[in-house]
């Protein structure tokens, strides 16, 4: 402390100065005349009054302004204004606005979505928004610059395509959205959702490359995995897009389930057919031997007939009726060989029905495979 100043001293009823008495020596102030001291007050007083008060007002006023901007900068969510942005002068068509309605968005999920300005597109327009470079697969949807395509889909057949489809979309669309570490926390969860999944799994294997598969996998899973299979941490994650995160995955069943329904029941007639062909196998080996056996049989009694073997009318009559017998039982089997090729028969006819079935299905999901028009269209 200086030995020509006094410190402040704060007390229960206020600030008052320190009662400390400095020991070095002072001279003590001659006596001036009143009027002097009087002038010195004025001064003093005019002194306070020309203060530049508003100079301090302006420095606090840019230092709230500074303290606001500075806020401004670390809480303001520039997506969501670049979202806002994007999406002004979008009108969605009225099958987007009923989809959106479908999958229950949340306000982000809805920001988001619209920022993409999503179209449901025709084969021919979809596959100049989206082409293909993979050979042997069809696409369904796109999201490229900052657009989402769907090839429109609006086979009543396959209901929920289009819903799961967008939604697999819109979730690339949110992880483009996500910072670098938003995304690695999140890589070991996915990962351990899709070790689990055998579909997810090999779905995976064809994206190779570390950006692009974690991309696909996160879309994968919001879409087409349930809630039940996921980790608290991606459930709590796709709960900021879809107000109940089931919805998607129930679309995504509702349609691939019609798919794995008639591979079902090709591969159980496929079963069948084999079983079929084993029985009719078996029949005639048995036909063949027991036929054979009949006929030497038969060659053997008319033979004996001929020349008088038999002693008795009734020893004939007796034998005659077992070979008659025998015959029948023949005759049996082979029409039972004969049933169980018609079985076969229409077994082949309702597998290569369920084929052209499936076929047609998949080539309804093919932008690629374009309807032929009917003569004056």
């Amino acid at each position: 402390m200086s030995n020509n100043a006094r410190d402040f001293e704060e007390g229960e009823n206020g600030i008052s100065l320190d009662s400390t008495i400095d020991s070095t020596p002072r001279t003590r102030p001659e006596s001036k005349p009143k009027e002097h001291t009087d002038g010195i007050k004025k001064d003093l007083v005019e002194g306070v009054k020309k203060l530049p008060i508003g100079k301090i007002i302006g420095v606090a006023a840019g230092i709230i302004v500074l303290g606001v901007l500075i806020y401004v900068a670390t809480h303001l969510d520039y997506s969501a204004i670049s979202d806002q942005i994007s999406s002004i002068g979008y009108e969605p068509s009225q099958e987007i606005l009923k989809t959106m309605s479908e999958l229950k968005l949340t306000d982000e999920g809805e920001r988001i979505l619209r920022a993409t300005r999503p179209e449901y597109q025709p084969a021919d327009t979809f596959n100049n928004s989206c082409p293909n470079s993979e050979q042997g697969t069809a696409i369904l949807g796109c999201y490229k610059d900052n657009r989402i395509f769907v090839f429109d889909v609006a086979d009543d057949e396959l209901d929920g395509v289009r819903q799961s489809t967008l939604a697999h979309e819109l979730l690339h669309a949110f992880w483009a959205r996500l910072s670098t570490s938003e995304k690695e926390e999140l890589q070991a969860d996915l990962d351990a959702v899709a070790s689990a999944d055998a579909t997810v799994s090999e779905h995976m294997e064809l994206y190779t490359d570390t950006v692009s598969r974690y991309d696909e996998l996160h879309s994968t899973i919001g879409t087409s995995v349930k809630p039940s299979a996921m980790t608290d941490k991606l459930r709590k994650h796709y709960e900021r897009i879809f107000k109940d995160i089931s919805i998607p995955s129930d679309y995504y069943a509702k349609y691939s389930e019609i798919f794995e329904r008639d591979q079902k029941r090709l591969e159980e007639i496929k079963k069948e057919i084999d079983q079929k062909k084993l029985e009719a196998e078996a029949l005639i080996a048995e036909y063949n031997k027991k036929n054979e056996q009949i006929g030497a049989e038969i060659a053997d009694f008319n033979r004996r007939a001929s020349d008088g073997s038999f002693t008795s009318l009734a020893e004939f009559d007796r034998e005659r009726e077992q070979l008659v017998a025998k015959n029948r039982e023949i005759t049996n089997m082979y029409q039972q060989i004969r049933d169980t090729y018609d079985d076969i028969n229409k077994l082949v006819a309702e597998y290569n029905n369920n084929v052209a079935h499936k076929n047609k299905l998949n080539e309804m999901l093919n932008s690629n495979i374009v309807t032929p028009k009917k003569l004056g269209e």
